[in-house]
């Protein structure tokens, strides 16, 4: 069986935190340097980050409901470990 180390919380959202904090500087950078150019373009451009968060915030949440529904089987001992070498791509 495979053996799992306990991690802290801290330890394990530490990388997604720093990610969201760079990729929003990004966002918030670019809209900064469209602003100077055209307004227009700077709000264009802050409309096409809203709709790209909604759709990152549902992909999301299908991977968070997926990560659930294997962890539940998982649990279960569904598959039976002797069937899990099957199922092995």
């Amino acid at each position: 069986m495979i053996e799992f180390e306990r991690k802290s919380l801290f330890r394990l959202t530490a990388p997604l935190f720093l990610f969201y904090v760079i990729q929003n500087g990004i966002i918030f950078v670019d809209t900064l340097l469209l602003a100077g150019y055209s307004e227009n373009l700077a709000a264009a451009v802050s409309m096409a980050n809203q709709i790209l968060g909604v759709a990152y915030d549902v992909t999301g949440l299908f991977s968070v409901g997926a990560l659930i529904l294997i962890a539940q089987y998982l649990g279960r001992n569904w598959p039976d470990p002797e069937k899990l070498d099957t199922l092995k791509v």
